[in-house]
């Protein structure tokens, strides 16, 4: 009976031995799991970081550029704005000026352009 129990401490032991050696190996590979999550999570951070960097680049760039583009109209739109031409509509005796058009600027200005543009009887032009 002796030798049964000291074979059956024997076995015990090396079956704890055993448990025991996969336990340690076990919580050694969670560590290494552990260490490679939070890098991961680390090099996640940095990339979200990054895209809302860039995200922010691009939105500014695209206001610059819109702005820009905006002016550019502007200044188009004003270079090609017609000006008011001084005509007199009467000479010095009263007779109508013949270099006069008979559909002033402004009316033309603001109504639109074209030839059948009615001129208004209140135009100071």
């Amino acid at each position: 009976m002796n030798k049964y129990l000291i074979g059956a401490i024997a076995l015990l032991t090396g079956m704890t031995s055993a448990l025991g050696w996969f336990l340690y190996n076990q919580i050694q590979d969670n560590g290494m799991l552990s260490k490679e999550i939070q890098s991961m999570a680390a090099d996640l951070e940095a990339e979200r970081l990054a895209a809302n960097l860039d995200r922010q680049e691009a939105r500014d760039n695209y206001e610059a550029s819109s702005r820009s583009c905006q002016n550019a109209i502007r200044s188009a739109v004003e270079a090609v704005r017609l000006k008011p031409i001084e005509v007199p509509r009467y000479d010095e005796t009263g007779n109508p000026n013949p270099a006069c058009p008979a559909i002033s600027l402004r009316d033309a200005q603001n109504a639109g352009t074209g030839p059948f543009v009615p001129t208004s009887p209140d135009s100071k032009d």
